[in-house]
């Protein structure tokens, strides 16, 4: 009885993929991106035709325009311990936090936060759903180390960015003395990509009080940094 239903099944798949291949891709996109966030990662395994529009770059553009214009939903937490480390969110709407006032937590416990962080990862910036982490250096604890993922908790997607190769940066987390680091992770709506951006404060020379920025910009998508110097204003630096 259960090859027979597992065989139904089967045939029902065809059958439902039969039917949105009849559809033109443009009625079959605007279709999948009614679908709730949460709902596209599994809907690439349903069958080829998903998967390929769900994976096209226009239709991850389309669903980016169309969360921007979503209020954030999401509450992030960090909890640790001698053994686990742990990433905890909740989603709220306004219309689901009427009707259930307290929501439970979710508990994202993933293989490769365990295995790429020896401490709790420190959270450079959220932006659209999407959470930018670093390592920690015990020493430099403001500074950002390798590896840097960027994770969507939601979908359960992650994926790390490549090492900057910055001479610069690399005395900087070898301990030489510098002032203050900052960090952003945000998304550009007129080309459609999203950045990372750590910016160093250092200071020239032993208690000087003369200081240089240095700033390294990264494309998600991309393999490489970009390093511009003395574009921040020192007002950044001294408001921290």
């Amino acid at each position: 009885m259960k090859k027979k239903k597992k065989k139904k099944n089967v045939e029902e798949c065809k059958e439902e993929e039969g039917v949105f291949s009849k559809l033109p891709n443009d009625i079959t996109t605007n279709i999948l991106l009614k679908l709730p966030f949460k709902s596209v990662g599994r809907g690439r395994c349903v069958c080829k035709l998903w998967y390929n529009i769900l994976s096209d770059t226009y239709f991850l553009k389309a669903q980016l325009t169309q969360l921007s214009k979503i209020s954030p939903d999401i509450f992030l937490f960090t909890r640790a311990s001698l053994v686990t480390q742990q990433f905890l969110y909740i989603e709220v709407s306004e219309e689901a936090f009427k009707s259930n006032p307290i929501m439970p937590f979710k508990v994202i416990d993933y293989d490769f936060i365990s295995e790429a962080f020896h401490l709790l990862p420190r959270i450079l910036g959220c932006c659209n759903g999407f959470v930018c982490i670093s390592g920690i250096k015990l020493l430099q604890t403001e500074l950002p180390c390798y590896p840097i993922y960027v994770f969507n908790p939601i979908t359960e997607e992650y994926s790390d960015l490549p090492q900057c190769d910055d001479p610069y940066l690399e005395e900087l987390e070898c301990g030489e003395e510098r002032d203050v680091c900052l960090s952003g992770f945000g998304f550009d709506d007129s080309i459609m990509e999203f950045k990372l951006v750590i910016v160093m404060f250092v200071e020239l020379g032993s208690k000087s009080g003369i200081y240089e920025n240095i700033v390294q910009v990264h494309t998600l998508g991309s393999t490489i940094w970009r390093r511009m110097n003395g574009v921040v204003p020192d007002v950044l630096r001294s408001s921290q």
